[in-house]
């Protein structure tokens, strides 16, 4: 059996989505001849309060880990008291303006030396065939680049989102945002193979990157876990109310206001930040927010008040305050539910007990092409509910009507949003998904592409690795 090392800042117990694309290839690749061997963080940095990669906690994922898989936990090394000083300070954004180094210019760049030592013990211990790196943090990248000079074995950078071309990405500065182009080209011309998320993704890169070869860059989307989606259907609450059910995060609020300084040097500070702050692609992160949905919902309980009782919009995962005020703005508390955060698990169960699912998108003002298709749009699939899918022109879109499981409407027409929650209710329309689509997306199959890479680059020693093999069964995706 090759052996594989993992490198992956998100891993178990970390929860959400950052962690669930590494940890369905970790538990699969042993059944195509595979062994992982991970290199990670220890788990007390995904909780730290002022540390820009926090994310939720959840140890029911370790669960779903190899019993014998071995984990190596380094210390990332970064300055987590300064970062709660700047905390307090309400000035984090200074952290991301100074961090400007040849290994990233995301704080977890002070990692990467720590990681390149462990993985060089790693590997005078055990052979290691090939390294796989998962993005982000995308300075990550550069231990893979490192370890492929030091070790002399192929190397597969995996962007779980696109690097500098990400929809909704913002940079400190017009010159933050060049280092990390002129660093994103280093990385991928120095790695052996390149897998991007999306079909889309895969084409801009390929565009803006013209030095990379066509065989050199893959797509292997996001998927769903079989064994996760292949019991009963949930059962559903014993009551009248038709509910609506989001899994995730938000990516924007209902109103896009700035929170109110709470002096003036913060003022001054967020003004100057505002000024020079540079973002390279323009997308309205109101779409990305529930605003649309509850709008539609507020008018359809004006025209019925009989719906209050009757539909109710449930949310599980983080909320913020933006959110809260705007149900409160609208009167609709009686019709929604914020759960916070739950186990992946009982999130999965909660999708299949509810009646239709909820899926939104940011749009681009000019409609650029949206490249964007979130974890949750395959659980949603696999899950066989109807979906109410807010969705601009793009990737998810199409995935979406693909798989024949939604209503897709574009993400601000009102009376367009309240027919399709009138026809979801009423089960006028079937909604059964294609099985054939489907089943490309199960993580099964879907690691059995990132082996297939894997098999090519150690047989060839990096050269000559036919993409078409393994691209995404979307359109767009030569």
């Amino acid at each position: 059996m090759k052996n594989l090392l993992v490198i992956a800042y998100y891993f178990p117990p970390a929860g959400g989505p950052p962690v669930q694309r590494t940890l369905q290839h970790v538990r699969n690749l042993r059944q195509h001849g595979w062994n992982p061997i991970v290199l990670t963080v220890p788990a007390d940095e995904y909780s730290e309060p002022a540390s820009p990669f926090r994310t939720s906690i959840d140890n029911s994922l370790l669960h779903d880990l190899p019993k014998d898989l071995e984990i190596h936990r380094i210390p990332s090394g970064q300055r987590f008291w300064l970062y709660r000083c700047l905390e307090k300070l309400r000035l984090s954004h200074l952290r991301d303006m100074f961090f400007i180094s040849p290994q990233g210019l995301d704080s977890a760049g002070v990692w990467n030396r720590r990681a390149v030592r462990a993985a060089q013990a790693i590997a005078q211990r055990t052979r290691i065939d090939a390294i796989y790196v998962s993005l982000r943090p995308n300075s990550s990248a550069f231990i893979g680049t490192r370890l492929r000079k030091l070790l002399g074995v192929p190397v597969v950078l995996d962007f779980r989102d696109p690097w500098t071309q990400y929809f909704l990405a913002t940079f400190p500065t017009w010159l933050h945002y060049k280092i990390s182009q002129w660093q994103e080209k280093s990385a991928v011309r120095q790695a052996d193979h390149v897998i991007t998320v999306t079909p889309t993704a895969r084409t801009n890169l390929l565009e803006w990157c013209s030095f990379l070869s066509p065989n050199k860059v893959s797509c292997i989307t996001n998927g769903f876990c079989e064994e996760e989606f292949s019991v009963p259907e949930g059962s559903s609450p014993r009551d009248d109310i038709f509910r609506i059910l989001y899994s995730g995060n938000f990516c924007g609020g209902p109103e896009d206001k700035p929170v109110a300084s709470r002096n003036a040097i913060e003022w001054v500070w967020r003004t100057l930040r505002q000024k020079l702050e540079y973002t390279p692609r323009r997308f309205d992160r109101v779409a990305h927010s529930p605003r649309f949905l509850l709008d539609a919902m507020s008018e359809l309980v004006a025209e019925d008040p009989s719906l209050r009782k009757r539909l109710r919009f449930v949310h599980i995962g983080p909320s913020g305050p933006s959110h809260v005020q705007y149900v409160r703005k609208l009167g609709l508390e009686e019709c929604v539910e914020f759960c916070g955060f739950v186990p992946h698990a009982e999130a999965v169960e909660r999708m299949l007990a509810a009646n239709a699912l909820f899926f939104c998108l940011a749009d681009s003002p000019t409609g650029e092409r949206n490249d964007c298709i979130p974890q949750k749009a395959f659980e949603y699939i696999a899950s066989g509910k109807p979906v109410l899918a807010l969705s601009p022109p793009g990737d998810a879109t199409e995935l979406f009507e693909r798989t024949g499981v939604a209503e897709i409407c574009p993400p601000r027409d009102i009376p367009a949003i309240k027919t399709a929650i009138r026809r979801l209710m009423s089960g006028s329309r079937a909604y059964t998904p294609n099985e054939a689509v489907r089943e490309t997306y199960g993580r099964r199959q879907l690691t059995s592409r990132l082996v297939h890479i894997l098999d090519l680059l150690v047989a060839s020693k990096g050269e000559n690795v036919n993409s078409l093999a393994v691209g995404c069964p979307l359109p767009h995706s030569s």
